[in-house]
Order: C-alpha cells, then sequence, then structure tokens
C-alpha cells in the first residue's frame, strides 16, 4: 500500500468535513485540501518534474505545508524537509547532497535560497509563496493552472516516500531513505499504539511539521479528525487556541512542556478537551515531568523513535504516567506491537535485564538506508537491525531507560558516568531550568564531571549548593566537580534537544584528543 492511497480513501470518507483550521484563514475541507494537493501534483510534474525526484519543502507550519506533504506522495516524488530554524548554510548542504531539483519555499526565506542557487547545480525551480520574483515561480499561479484531477503516475510500496536528515549533532546530516511501505506501517503503528485518532479529534501542531508533529498529520487525516497549523511556538497563542477550538491533542518537546508550566495564569485557561500530549525529541526529566502531571492530568504519551526509524519505536503510555507509582515515569516505555527491540552488549549479543547495553531496532518502519552514503549504512544497519547508539537498560516488567549517548559517557578515574543520570538529578532542583553535564578535562581524573547550568529567572544558587545536592542522590565519582552558570539559555537543535556537545566544545578547545 502507498501513502497516496490512505489519502485518497479519506478524501472519498470525509470530503465535506473540515480538514484544516488556521488562525485568518477560512476552514478547508478535506476535498478542497485534496483538490489543491491535486493542483500542485500536477503543476510539479508540468515542470518537468517527475517520479522519484527530490523536491524540497522550506516552510513554516502553515495549510500549504500539508498540501507538498499531499501532493509529493501523489505524484511520486520524494520529499526533502528543511527545517525553518536551519541556517542558510546547512539548507545549502541539505539541498545539494539531496540533488534536489526543485524547492516549495516561503517567502520569507526566498531571498536566502535565490543567494544559494549558484553552488546548488540540481536545483531548477523555486516555486514561492506570496510575490514571486525573478525566474521565482508564485506557489498559487501553479496551483492555478493546473488541473484538479487525481494523479494516476504509478507507484509501489517500495517507492521512496521522503529523504529525512538527521540533526547532524556528531556530524554532516544523513539522509534517511523513508519509502511507502514504511510510512504507512508508521501510520498503523500510531493509531495502533499512540492515539487512536476518531473525527472528533483536532490536532494542533506546534512543533515543527518537519519533524515529530508532522508524523501526526497522515494518522489524524485518515481517521477524520482537523489540524491545526500554528506557525510558532507561542504559549499564550497556544493556549488560547486550545481553548478557542477546542483542540484535543498535541505533539510538544519538552522545552515546551516546561515553558507551559511555568506560563503565568496558565490556570485560567480551559484545556479540558485537550486528552493527548504527546512528547518526545529529547529527555524529559522526571522531576519536570511529575510538574506537568500535576499541573495538566494524566494526559501524557511519551514517545521514542529516530529519523532512522520513522517516528515512533516505543512508547511510554498513558496509564504508565501514574505519581502514585512513579517508577515507570524515567523509561521510554515499551515497544510498539509491530517493534521489535533488543539490548546488546558490543559483540551484538542481548544483555540480561538490568544490564547497560545499545538499543538495537528491527521492523518495517525502518529506513531504507541513508542516501548515497553505503559505509555509514552499513555502520549502522546490521543483520536487518539498527543501532541507534544509545544505551539503555531493560527493566523486569520490559520498560526500557535510556542511560545516555554511547559516544557521550564520560570515564573519571576508570569510572563510567552517564550524563543523563546526573542531569535527571540536577533537575530536581526547582531553580534549575536547563542542564547539560559532560566530561571537562582535568590532569588528574583524565576526565571530571562538569555541570553547565541555566537557572530560572529570579532564582540563584552556589556551586557548593549544586554539589551538595548531587552528592545526596549519587555515588560520589558520579557528582558534578565543576559548575558554571550560564545567564543565556543552552544552545539546542531544531526540535529543542539540548546540544550537550556544543556546549562541551569549548571545554576541550586546544586539546587534541576529546579523551583523557
Amino acid at each position: 500500500m502507498e501513502v497516496r492511497y490512505l489519502i485518497d480513501r479519506a478524501t472519498r470518507q470525509f470530503r465535506s468535513r473540515r480538514a484544516v483550521i488556521e488562525p485568518e484563514r477560512e476552514n478547508t475541507t478535506f476535498e478542497q485540501l485534496n483538490e489543491r494537493a491535486n493542483c500542485l501534483a500536477n503543476g510539479l510534474l508540468s515542470l518537468g518534474l517527475n517520479k522519484g525526484d527530490r523536491v524540497a519543502v522550506l516552510l513554516p507550519n502553515c495549510r500549504e505545508y500539508l498540501e507538498a506533504y499531499m501532493a509529493l506522495a501523489k505524484a511520486g516524488m520524494v520529499r526533502v524537509t528543511l527545517n525553518t530554524r536551519l541556517s542558510p548554510k546547512e539548507h545549502a548542504y541539505i539541498l545539494s547532497d539531496s540533488e534536489a531539483r526543485a524547492i516549495i519555499v516561503a517567502g520569507d526565506f526566498s531571498d536566502s535560497i535565490t543567494s544559494l542557487k549558484s553552488e546548488l547545480n540540481e536545483l531548477q525551480w523555486m516555486i514561492t509563496l506570496g510575490s514571486a520574483k525573478g525566474d521565482e515561480i508564485s506557489y498559487e499561479k501553479l496551483l492555478a493552472a493546473s488541473n484538479s484531477a487525481d494523479v494516476l503516475i504509478p507507484l509501489n510500496p517500495e517507492d521512496v516516500f521522503r529523504l529525512h536528515y538527521t540533526s547532524g549533532t556528531t556530524g554532516r546530516p544523513k539522509g534517511a531513505i523513508q519509502t511507502h511501505a514504511s510510512r504507512v506501517v508508521t501510520t498503523l503503528n500510531t493509531l495502533l499504539d499512540v492515539v487512536n485518532f476518531t473525527p472528533d479529534d483536532k490536532v494542533i501542531h506546534v512543533a515543527p511539521l518537519t519533524h515529530a508533529s508532522g508524523n501526526l498529520f497522515l494518522p489524524s487525516f485518515i481517521r477524520g479528525a482537523v489540524n491545526v497549523p500554528l506557525r510558532r511556538f507561542d504559549p499564550q497563542l497556544f493556549l488560547e487556541t486550545v481553548q478557542n477550538e477546542k483542540i484535543t491533542v498535541v505533539f510538544l518537546a519538552p522545552t515546551m512542556i516546561v515553558r507551559l508550566i511555568n506560563f503565568p495564569n496558565l490556570l485560567q485557561y480551559d484545556l479540558s478537551h485537550l486528552h493527548t500530549i504527546i512528547y518526545g525529541g529529547a529527555p524529559m526529566p522526571v522531576e519536570k515531568l511529575k510538574e506537568g502531571l500535576k499541573t495538566f492530568g494524566n494526559k501524557f504519551v511519551q514517545i521514542y523513535g529516530l529519523a532512522e526509524a520513522t517516528w515512533a519505536c516505543t512508547v511510554l503510555r498513558r496509564e504508565a504516567h501514574d505519581l502514585k507509582n512513579p517508577e515507570s515515569l524515567g523509561t521510554i516505555g515499551r515497544e510498539l506491537s509491530n517493534v521489535e527491540i533488543k539490548v546488546v552488549d558490543e559483540n551484538g549479543k542481548e544483555v540480561e535485564p538490568g544490564n547497560d547495553g545499545e538499543i538495537t531496532i528491527r521492523g518495517p518502519h525502518l529506513m531504507r538506508e541513508y542516501y548515497r552514503l553505503p559505509e555509514a549504512t552499513a555502520a549502522v544497519l546490521r543483520d536487518g537491525w539498527f543501532h541507534t547508539g544509545d544505551i539503555a537498560r531493560v527493566g523486569p516488567e520490559g520498560y526500557i531507560t535510556v542511560v545516555d549517548r554511547k559516544g557521550e559517557m564520560i570515564v573519571s578515574g576508570g569510572f563510567n558516568v552517564y550524563p543523563k543520570e546526573v542531569e535527571d538529578i540536577l533537575y530536581q532542583n526547582p531553580a534549575i531550568l536547563e542542564a547539560a553535564v559532560f566530561g571537562a578535562p582535568d590532569q588528574e581524573w583524565g576526565e571530571i564531571v562538569k555541570a553547565v547550568l541555566y537557572l530560572k529567572e529570579g532564582k540563584s544558587l552556589t556551586e557548593e549548593e549544586v554539589i551538595n545536592h548531587c552528592r545526596k542522590h549519587l555515588a560520589s565519582y558520579k557528582k558534578p566537580r565543576s559548575v558554571e552558570f550560564w545567564s543565556e539559555p543552552l544552545p539546542k537543535n531544531p526540535a529543542g534537544k539540548i546540544l550537550r556537545r556544543v556546549v562541551r566544545e569549548k571545554y576541550w578547545q586546544g586539546f587534541a584528543r576529546r579523551v583523557h
């Protein structure tokens, strides 16, 4: 089965129902959204683009992003999503590496892309929302000049659906090839294990559609739900929209949940229709999750996944978010029904429950390969299993606890320290808003445990207070030996995850090696 079939079937079933609601725009029905997607698909084909061509999409959360999602799937073209928060240099790399022949771009970014075109030999067409300049093509004029007939390009399940680039925190981003078949499986996995959408649901998108939130579009669409894209995450606008539109489902990054918890007058908004808050993309400190449960109630569902594994691989269900039995709150839950997970040692042998090892994943939702990177593909896909680089342990009931990233373990005086374990303890202190723990160079110990903290407004701490707090909860060798307070928020990737490696780099400058 291909994505196009799911889209066309949902359109027939829910033709006159609302599909998209946007502030200050008319509502769009399923039929209208499908017709516009058909016009875009046929318009792209009329330009000379073909099935299998890569088409980049650089748009904020908006109806046109959803139209591009549908159109490219219908025409058998490969969607290359560009996060609006990336720099022009990062956009240029992905456009070049993917060999994108066209880009659909918001007017805000058209000048930036135009300035890059001399570096991009494959890029021929630039379709611009808003005013088109020079050789740009107007998005609306392209749709108006095209017909809304169903797209009849032959497709099969193994055709490439999307080229999704990793965040690139450990080097150049890599393009994970996702097929129509893997997207269909991911969609069914979502409905089976994460959220079972109905036509009564309304999904708000405040995290980027290019990332996790976008994975809720197709599952909700094929069940007749409404999608409500907002161009940015603004706590007040979010809360007003949830209240006024009676929103039922949202995906939020952990940093967004923390901002909402600390938002003044939060309790004055009626959030009673919001029944599911899905979170993931970065670790959620247990103490912050407890605050969220006390604030919003038992509405949380956690997912764990990667670009290479197409959205969710594990789920911590709503019933496992229990303040009376908090043992599972620090875990990523258990694998989805259609996913296999093993935690293995360096030889690929499954470790005993309670022992640390690397998470490996198998299932029909996995990427096919990295685009044009056979060696990198072979390094992570072995015997059908994807090796994530995440170190974890499995509890007696199958709950999986991520300890940390394989390459970020601190070795201090011969003892192994996982930064996340220390960060979880730091977040128990109510004055700390953001924390990054890493190994800093030391002549005696090789590495010492160092913590960089960003405090809540109006709060203060001393280094001694922080170390004493950790001493009460951790083995002595795990406590920070050095604490530094930053006056600005810590650097994050486009998904809102704190970039521990970027923070760490400052303290290793001038050293030939990053380990001692």
